[in-house]
């Protein structure tokens, strides 16, 4: 991205002065803070973590496609990677809308913020900043996601607090989730190993290779639906995504979505001109090939998805 989005500049302003130069380099970063530039903000501001990730909750809207509702809403997470729990990133996102096509196909802020620290390699959420307790469908959906670490929900200050903690199990109580389906762990923190399996007609195609390769790290433990979307812009830049599975089913992510979000996060809204689109998967006893292209006709109006089936 060459110029920042004047939107991102309004809220900037808001910062100090010595924090811009920081910030700038994060937001054209798929909104992602390394360890050494937040714990920079944090002195800088003479604040804490926590609270630092809610300073960033109106940055993190700024990504926002909001179509439909014009109700922008942001998600800050804060997250380990998988081989250091201690080695910890923040993670920005939105929420994202598609217009002709049912709500359902809407992505939140929490999901996105989920999905932009999953695929750029995170292992476990610690903690996940708001501006309000994440509805139901988001609650279901971070505890598919939550490791050994239970996660903390983070939300602005009440009258006796600079913010206040609630962890996910105190706000989804008697949950439903991988364990009553004989999954030892949620999609994070299984998602660390490729799964065994090759394309039906062989490519040597980059495109193709990229979206089996998220295939293979997708998380569908329930139907066994491995999938892997990739998308290639006119820049030639490329975005993969992988399916993401939930033990309810609904709050689920597909490929196509996750690489989206990967897309908008990179660009910080700006248009993607998206020039072709590769589809990977096993399909069993559901399969993406239909929602992936109804998807793709509001994205990339045009573009025929092309579609590879593996076993």
């Amino acid at each position: 991205m060459n110029q920042m989005p004047t939107r991102f500049e309004a809220i900037l302003q808001t910062f100090p002065a010595a924090t811009h130069s920081i910030l700038q380099m994060a937001l054209p970063n798929a909104g992602k803070l390394e360890p050494d530039h937040w714990r920079q903000l944090t002195r800088i501001m003479a604040i804490s973590v926590e609270e630092l990730m809610l300073h960033l909750l109106p940055l993190a809207q700024q990504y926002a496609q909001t179509p439909i509702s014009h109700f922008p809403v942001g998600a800050v997470i804060k997250a380990s990677t998988v081989n250091d729990k201690d080695d910890s990133r923040i993670y920005l996102g939105a929420n994202f809308e598609c217009v002709g096509i049912n709500l359902s196909q809407t992505i939140h802020a929490e999901q996105a913020a989920t999905i932009n620290a999953w695929m750029q390699g995170a292992g476990q959420i610690q903690t996940i900043a708001v501006s309000a307790a994440p509805c139901g469908l988001c609650r279901q959906f971070l505890y598919e996601a939550e490791g050994r670490q239970p996660i903390e929900v983070i939300v602005p200050a009440t009258e006796n607090s600079q913010f206040q903690r609630i962890t996910l199990s105190e706000l989804l109580p008697a949950a439903f989730g991988p364990a009553d389906l004989n999954q030892p762990s949620g999609f994070m923190a299984a998602s660390t190993s490729e799964k065994e399996f090759a394309l039906k007609t062989p490519s040597a195609d980059p495109l193709v290779r990229a979206a089996l390769s998220a295939a293979r790290l997708s998380y569908a433990p329930y139907t066994h639906n491995f999938a892997g979307c990739a998308l290639v812009t006119a820049t030639g830049k490329t975005y993969t995504g992988r399916y993401a599975e939930n033990a309810a089913f609904n709050p689920g992510v597909s490929p196509l979505h996750a690489a989206m979000v990967c897309l908008w996060m990179d660009l910080c809204g700006a248009d993607p001109h998206i020039i072709r689109a590769v589809l990977v998967e096993k399909p069993t006893t559901c399969s993406q090939r239909a929602i992936a292209e109804l998807l793709l006709k509001t994205y990339a109006p045009g573009i025929h998805l092309e579609y590879f089936e593996a076993d």
